[in-house]
């Protein structure tokens, strides 16, 4: 399977996993939720970040509009409810988008291109970004909040980042022979560490983007057969009844 990228307001696109042909659109779910790492596609809400709002698949190119492209992969976003609303079948005239008015898709489009951030606020950088800042309402309240919540995140981690840097510093010729042979070895013990650094954090970042919520349920069928068959013996003994008192009644 093809490594994705988070598209958490990055310059990185979102890059599609190899997936089975002919598949119904609604089969796609669980490989778009990991190609999109586990984010909206528009507003790049994560699914832990949404607080009860849910996650729909998007046509890019509107069902009515393209019918051939209803079950392509390539044409399925991964979207939250919200934008997917907003967005619904909105689809720019040809004119529009020889302007540059469309939405913006992760997959073909850089994030960087086409927003940009003052304070909390999402502003355009192309018509791309006025288009669809303004059709899936991208300052909404709550999406002002998630930002606010990653800049604090975004400020640890960069302490973090700096405080790695002063200790690579360290010039090991001014230290005691003692502390010397440490320090190298901690300094040997960073730098393979820190060549596992990017994948862990993707992994991470991806974990911590994901509910468990919308896991697919490995017992739901066994519990829907168990259910009906349930039902049924409940009707059936409704229906008895039934027979008895038509019978009684004669």
């Amino acid at each position: 399977m093809t490594k994705a990228v988070a598209p958490q307001e990055t310059t990185d696109l979102v890059i599609r996993s190899d997936v089975p042909s002919g598949l119904r659109y609604s089969e796609y779910r669980q490989h778009l939720r990991y190609d999109f790492a586990f984010s909206c596609a528009y507003c790049t809400t994560t699914e832990s970040e949404s607080l009860g709002v849910g996650f729909a698949i998007d046509h890019y190119e509107p069902q009515q509009a393209r019918p051939d492209l209803i079950h392509d992969y390539k044409n399925l976003m991964y979207s939250c409810e919200k934008c997917n609303r907003y967005k619904s079948n909105r689809n720019p005239s040809v004119e529009l988008r020889a302007k540059g008015y469309r939405f913006f898709r992760p997959d073909e489009d850089r994030y960087g291109d086409h927003f940009t951030r003052k304070n909390r606020l999402l502003e355009k950088k192309s018509n791309v970004g006025d288009y669809t800042i303004e059709n899936c309402d991208l300052n909404r309240k709550g999406l002002q909040r998630i930002r606010e919540v990653r800049e604090r995140l975004a400020a640890c981690q960069q302490a973090i980042s700096t405080t790695f840097a002063g200790i690579a510093k360290l010039k090991l010729d001014e230290l005691s022979p003692t502390l010397r042979g440490r320090a190298l070895k901690y300094l040997r013990d960073m730098e393979e560490v820190g060549k596992q650094v990017p994948q862990q954090i993707d992994d991470f970042l991806r974990e911590m983007a994901r509910s468990n919520l919308l896991d697919v349920d490995p017992d739901a069928e066994l519990r829907a057969k168990a259910r009906k068959k349930k039902i049924a013996h409940l009707e059936g003994l409704v229906a008895g009844e039934w027979q008895q008192q038509a019978k009684r009644g004669r």
